[in-house]
């Protein structure tokens, strides 16, 4: 096996519902260029965050941690949010930090 994960020729039934769900984007700027992104996407009282990508250059800056902040605060004081991540990335470090 090459350890290579085949994706399906269509969308699953959860790839639908978030490609058709309304979401907001996030841009974070430094001195005026784009450095990171993310995104959260609501499902009436819930929430589920993705989309969180920084730019190798603008990396070990907090970036991310300040865009996971401002979406909780979105999301609002008590809202059921889901957030993935692979266990043992940056990503699920800085998520488990925030």
């Amino acid at each position: 096996m090459s350890g290579r994960v085949e994706m399906a020729d269509r969308p699953s039934e959860l790839g639908r519902l978030l490609a058709s769900s309304p979401a907001r984007r996030y841009l974070a700027w430094i001195d005026g260029e784009p450095a990171a992104t993310a995104s959260m996407a609501c499902y009436g009282d819930m929430f589920s965050f993705g989309g969180a990508c920084t730019r190798v250059q603008f990396r070990k800056r907090g970036l991310q941690s300040a865009l996971t902040q401002r979406r909780l605060a979105d999301a609002g004081v008590g809202a059921f949010v889901q957030v993935t991540a692979l266990p043992g990335t940056q990503s699920h470090r800085n998520l488990q930090r925030v």
